[in-house]
């Protein structure tokens, strides 16, 4: 009788409700359907604002909820797929649940790269831990040129940054989120948003490498 069959047996029913749970991000025709849903969306935006007109909250909330959903889905896919890997290294006659193949593409597929450490230590950092390590200061203003038009945004003494348009303020608790609003494009706001008054033009990724040095050497 083999001792760890019991171990094997568990691990294979864990990875079959790990998939369960996953189940609604990984179905391919899912995402295809909120990637259309969010080129509509965003189509209607460009004409609203070409037009002159405000765009609705409800408008704006939507296109925020699927380019959440959207990165929730793709974090999913790459979990799974890393978790399929680990397995099958560790267990090659183990049988896996199968993943629901992708739709096809006209582009071909570049092969995906895991996810580095320093990848994850870098999309674990926040602006609460700059302003805690004193690399940046609350009230810092921070600014981008973005179709001849130039983009303010405040750090808040909360970690939070302030996007003072069109005569309202909106409170982001990450950089990325700010250049979206902001745009009205899928934008990585680390390597969007420059420190007023600097110089050689740093961006708030600058800062996030140096707080990640700085972590490292501790």
């Amino acid at each position: 009788m083999n001792p760890f069959q019991d171990q094997l047996t568990q691990l294979s029913e864990q990875l079959q409700q790990l998939q369960e749970q996953l189940a609604p991000w990984l179905d391919p025709d899912a995402l295809k359907a909120r990637q259309a849903q969010l080129q509509t969306t965003e189509r209607s935006v460009e004409r609203l604002q070409k037009q002159g007109y405000p765009v609705p909250d409800e408008l704006r909330e939507l296109k925020f909820r699927l380019l959440a959903e959207i990165d929730q889905a793709e974090a999913a896919r790459t979990t799974y797929e890393d978790l399929l890997q680990v397995l099958r290294s560790h267990l090659p006659s183990e049988p896996v649940p199968p993943i629901k193949p992708a739709p096809p593409s006209r582009r071909k597929p570049k092969p995906r790269k895991p996810p580095s450490e320093a990848t994850k230590a870098a999309t674990a950092v926040s602006l609460t831990d700059l302003v805690q390590a004193g690399l940046l200061q609350p009230g810092a203003v921070f600014v981008r040129t973005y179709k001849k038009t130039e983009l303010r945004t405040t750090l808040t003494e909360t970690g939070q940054l302030r996007l003072d348009q069109e005569g309202q303020a909106t409170l982001h608790d990450s950089p990325s989120s700010a250049a979206v609003a902001a745009t009205q494009k899928s934008q990585n706001g680390w390597t969007f948003w420059q420190l007023q008054g600097d110089e050689k033009s740093r961006n708030l990724d600058y800062y996030r490498k140096k707080y990640l040095a700085h972590e490292t050497q501790r």
